[in-house]
């Protein structure tokens, strides 16, 4: 109920007419003002808490403000306009106001143990039921990197027994296609057990203080006439003596996958390579012309992702490259993002960890 509901106005005598139970379920005082605001009349009958001056005071508190009912302290007030002037009840709320904040005080405790509860209960049930499927992971982890190892030996087999034909009989196509698949295998089952190492973090203690300027060169050195051979010519804006501290051989590899993968999709017959810091951060690119659709150039680093669906053996890609070099980024602190330009040249921008 409010201040409004309770008054209803004044008779012949002036006295108030109030709701006939506001009497004997409310303690309430009245203000009674003049036009001008001045205070004419209080009636503290049904109140024991409150004196005269008391009641002058909470006027006093809302007389300046426009809203004609609202809350001073414990104290509901209505105003309601009369010939006269006006006149203010004031009705004692502290019951309520004190339920109120019982009611807040409980409701926030419920909350904080509920929200405890739940988070115990997650992390609880997640372990549980997350459990099959670590143990999964881990076993298709082991699958991958004992079945790479199973694999060498009879890709070996091949090889050898390949070149011992062509040695008593000749080269001939069908050979020289055996030994290009078996090369082609040997290099995927090279980079499946290296992934699976990267993720199990391998490789931490391998790291030493290197020069990775000449690491880049070198790298630009062994790919550069299978370059010349696909009519692509590197550009090179490398900084001079980049020191840093990591994997060499894994950064390497990471370097030669790049290369690899801007030879073998470049639409354009220059190469852009770069290597120099940033913000004590090491940073290595490359930029190439691609044919790729506006979109997610990210999912370039997904396990077996290849932007051609037919999966063309032309490029001689098993779409496992960019996952490696993302994974030996992660394992240097670092990260790989792929960008692609309104003029469509797509770089590939590794960022390695902080310089030590």
């Amino acid at each position: 109920e409010n201040a409004d509901q309770i008054i209803i106005g004044k008779n012949e005598n002036g006295n108030v007419y109030l709701n006939p139970e506001v009497p004997f379920s409310s303690r309430y005082f009245i203000v009674e003002v003049d036009k001008s605001g001045n205070v004419t009349k209080v009636n503290c009958d049904k109140v024991i808490a409150i004196n005269e001056q008391t009641a002058v005071e909470k006027y006093e508190q809302i007389k300046d403000k426009k809203s004609a009912k609202g809350f001073v302290e414990i104290y509901r007030y209505g105003k309601k306009d009369t010939e006269t002037g006006a006149f203010y009840l004031f009705l004692d709320r502290g019951e309520d106001v004190e339920n109120y904040r019982v009611f807040l005080f409980y409701s926030i405790m419920f909350l904080i143990f509920g929200t405890l509860l739940v988070l115990i209960l997650v992390v609880t049930f997640t372990e549980v039921i997350l459990a099959p499927v670590e143990a999964s992971y881990l076993k298709q982890k082991q699958f991958i990197t004992d079945a790479g190892h199973e694999l060498k030996t009879p890709l070996t087999v091949i090889s050898a027994n390949t070149e011992l034909i062509e040695m008593e009989q000749g080269e001939s196509e069908y050979t020289a296609e055996i030994i290009d698949q078996v090369s082609h295998l040997n290099e995927l089952t090279k980079n499946l057990i290296l992934l699976s190492k990267l993720d199990e973090g391998h490789f931490k203690h391998d790291f030493i203080k290197f020069n990775l300027s000449s690491c880049v060169y070198e790298c630009v050195k062994k790919v550069s006439a299978v370059a010349q051979t696909s009519s692509k010519e590197f550009k090179l804006e490398i900084d001079e003596n980049l020191e840093y501290f990591g994997s060499e051989e894994n950064i390497k590899r990471m370097i030669l996958l790049l290369l690899d993968n801007a030879i073998k999709y470049s639409k354009s017959d220059e190469i852009v390579i770069k290597a120099y810091k940033e913000n004590k951060k090491i940073i290595l690119s490359t930029t190439n012309k691609c044919e790729f659709e506006k979109g997610n150039y990210n999912q370039l680093f997904e396990r077996f992702y290849r932007h051609d669906k037919s999966r063309n053996k032309q490029t001689g890609g098993n779409g496992i490259g960019l996952s490696v070099v993302q994974s030996v980024a992660n394992m240097h602190d670092g990260s790989a993002l792929a960008t692609c330009d309104e003029n469509g040249f797509l770089t590939i921008k590794i960022t390695l960890g902080i310089v030590k």
